[in-house]
């Protein structure tokens, strides 16, 4: 490397750790300042942790007693042991913004193996800055340790060991993240089964270390996570949608979602674009109730529900900017998606498939619950690791100034939503 190239180098790198810090400082003050109690089903969340301070499992009936346990059992656990000066809320935030760090600093850690320091920066510090993961990671949920056990399950499909006994207790290890993935969010139970068909894969050469691996990668998930599923199961009649909503339990919940529109799904939902994705990317915009690209789109890239970003003169301005860029954004990913089939890893492939899965079910799910509050991009948050592949491979695609350019307006739209999602700029 020529002493150029090695001061570019150093100015991308220091250019993204300069975004990353601000990011994770505008999540951590975004975390405080956001209203208590204005989350996602907040009410829900914290009702589920006070059931847990007091010794008792959270019934499936109630408001998010469908969730798996980690995160409200975690959280009922901060609130036996921290100050009465501590708001419950805020250690509930704090709580779901951890794990999400955490997953973003492996994504990137790993993409700086794979490819260039400066593209892997760059991906990392866009992953910090990206609405629908800033937004999620500052609100009450489990998201964040679904995407950081998530996260942990694909980065060892990266690379499967070849010795028989390594690949064994490789799997072993990796059965443990997907149990923990698994009493996080029901869709760690997706990134299980791509597990467990990439070890059998790998390991078809021979039948007992292929079964070998396959028991090690459900068992840990059996004992640990399914009693609780099966628990919520028996309790919502056995209809899948009991792992999914609150509604297959509650009644009231049920009279609630079903009072949002559209109310019944139809193919041309998924098909159409309204132009108030960009120019008001809001679930009460034109058309936008009746388009799950377009939902699907504004909650990826402004904030589709009115939860966190307030509605005034200067923000009217700013969501049509933001909305344009990230849809730019999403083009440029998709053209990173091409390079990684076209690449043909194996690895990386396994964790498009996890992406593609977890987008499948997205989709599924909004049409069995067709409400516009059902389309939400932070179901994706598990697909860390290949949104970040994405960006990185499509980065390493281009060449010289393309290169440098598509860093930089990449590194100028983190920087954006990095100012963009920073709570109570607009007031």
């Amino acid at each position: 490397m020529t002493g150029s190239s090695l001061r570019a180098e150093r100015l991308w790198l220091a250019a993204a750790a300069a975004v990353a810090v601000a990011a994770v400082v505008g999540r951590l003050h975004s975390a405080a300042a956001f209203p208590a109690l204005q989350d996602y089903d907040a009410a829900g969340h914290v009702q589920s942790a006070h059931f847990f301070l007091q010794g008792l499992l959270p019934p499936p009936s109630s408001w998010s007693g469908f969730h798996p346990p980690l995160y409200h059992a975690l959280a009922g656990l901060a609130w036996a042991m921290l100050p009465e000066s501590v708001p419950v809320h805020l250690a509930m935030r704090y709580l779901s913004l951890a794990p999400g760090l955490a997953a973003i600093a492996i994504v990137w850690r790993h993409l700086a193996r794979r490819f260039a320091p400066e593209d892997a920066a760059v991906t990392a510090v866009l992953l910090l800055s990206i609405p629908f993961v800033g937004i999620a990671l500052v609100m009450l949920g489990n998201e964040g340790f679904c995407a950081l056990f998530a996260t942990l399950v694909l980065v060892r499909l990266l690379d499967l060991p070849t010795d028989d006994g390594d690949l064994v207790r490789h799997a072993l290890v990796t059965g443990l993240w997907v149990a923990l993935a698994a009493l996080s969010k029901s869709t760690g139970w997706v990134v299980g089964g791509v597990a467990g068909l990439a070890y059998l894969v790998h390991a078809r050469a021979s039948l007992p270390r292929a079964l070998l691996c396959g028991t090690a990668i459900a068992l840990p998930a059996l004992l640990l996570a399914a009693p609780f599923y099966v628990r919520v199961a028996l309790d919502g009649g056995g209809s899948p949608m009991s792992f999914l909503s609150g509604a297959a339990h509650s009644p009231d919940l049920a009279l609630v979602m079903s009072s949002q529109p559209p109310g019944q799904r139809e193919l041309w939902h998924y098909l159409n674009f309204p132009a108030s994705a960009i120019a008001w990317p809001r679930f009460d915009g034109a058309g936008m109730a009746t388009s799950v690209p377009g939902l699907l789109h504004a909650s990826a890239w402004a904030d589709v529900h009115g939860h966190y970003i307030w509605i005034t003169t200067t923000t009217l301005k700013v969501l049509p900017i933001v909305s344009v860029a990230g849809l730019f954004a999403t083009v440029f990913a998709c053209f990173g998606l091409l390079r990684i089939v076209q690449r043909r890893s194996p690895g990386e492939l396994w964790a498009l498939l996890f992406a593609g899965l977890l987008f499948a079910a997205l989709l599924r799910y909004s049409w069995v619950l067709p409400t516009y509050s059902a389309v939400k991009a932070s179901y994706l948050l598990p697909a860390l690791l290949p949104i970040g592949l994405a960006f990185a491979s499509a980065l390493q695609a281009l060449r010289g100034r393309f290169r440098s350019v598509a860093r930089g307006l990449l590194l100028l739209l983190a920087a954006g939503d990095t100012a963009f999602l920073w709570f109570g700029w607009w007031i």
